[in-house]
């Protein structure tokens, strides 16, 4: 009978903290450069985000604007998931 109580309040309890956490995922509204975008948050917050492990030309260096564009390609006016 413990045991029982034990696991429903556990399974009870981890529902509750996962449920507590603000979704991370947004939608792409902009890019800067080939590293940097700008996503709208719940609630159409804009925020801008550097890009992770991603080192891409500045928009005025060599290759800097086929940065962009291919970055664009692949995710403007997505949905992306935020970790």
């Amino acid at each position: 009978m413990i045991k029982n109580i034990l696991l429903i309040s556990f399974v009870f309890l981890t529902a509750l903290s996962a449920h507590s956490y603000p979704s991370n995922n947004c939608l792409v509204v902009g890019i800067s450069d080939g590293d940097t975008i700008t996503c709208l948050m719940i609630g159409n917050k804009p925020i801008k985000i550097r890009l992770e492990e991603i080192d891409a030309p500045e928009r005025n260096q060599p290759f800097g604007k086929k940065s962009k564009q291919q970055l664009s390609k692949l995710i403007y006016k997505r949905r992306v998931s935020l970790k």
